[in-house]
């Protein structure tokens, strides 16, 4: 993925002593980080729903608004978690 191209970039531009550290953010149903994960995904929905479409004219509203229902749906299930790998990276200049 992109995330081994990260460090490179800030030593390139001068960037010294570059760390990097790696996160995991787990999200499951049924805990308040879940609920606002799936507050935050309700939201991108409506926010990426002009860039999907714009880029994928094939998909129409019923058919996005059908998906979107059924994801926001499949989250509220027991057992639903979402796991996002984070890495940041920084250095001193």
């Amino acid at each position: 993925g992109l995330t081994n191209h990260l460090a490179p970039p800030l030593k390139q531009h001068g960037c010294q002593m570059v760390q990097t550290k790696a996160y995991s953010l787990v999200y499951r149903a049924g805990t308040p980080e879940g609920e606002a994960y799936c507050e935050d995904m309700k939201r991108s929905f409506r926010t990426l729903r002009p860039f999907i479409q714009k880029w994928h004219p094939t998909i129409k509203d019923y058919d996005y608004n059908a998906i979107c229902q059924q994801a926001l749906k499949e989250m509220q299930q027991s057992d639903f978690h979402s796991t996002w790998n984070l890495l940041t990276a920084w250095g001193t200049k």
